[in-house]
């Protein structure tokens, strides 16, 4: 008793890639509100990460040297909050 694989049962069908983007694309406008909300968190995160660093770089190239502790507060508390929002 021979038993059918999914292979023989499934006709397999190709669809061109322009077709599948249009198709994709149609289906994701419905999303414009999210989907837009999704890049704009995206560039905050990157905008942040970016930052970070630079303010590690004024910490140590000016405050430190100048030894100003008021100055390093607030950069602590300006990463902190950037990093909490």
């Amino acid at each position: 008793m021979a038993i059918n694989t999914y292979k023989e049962n499934e006709q397999l069908q190709t669809a061109k890639k322009g077709a599948t983007l249009i198709r994709m694309y149609r289906r994701l406008l419905k999303y414009r509100k999210e989907i837009a909300a999704v890049l704009l968190l995206l560039a905050v995160t990157v905008g942040v990460t970016l930052i970070n660093p630079l303010i590690i770089e004024r910490a140590v190239n000016v405050e430190v040297p100048e030894k100003n502790v008021r100055g390093l507060i607030l950069l602590a508390l300006f990463a902190a909050a950037i990093n909490v929002v």
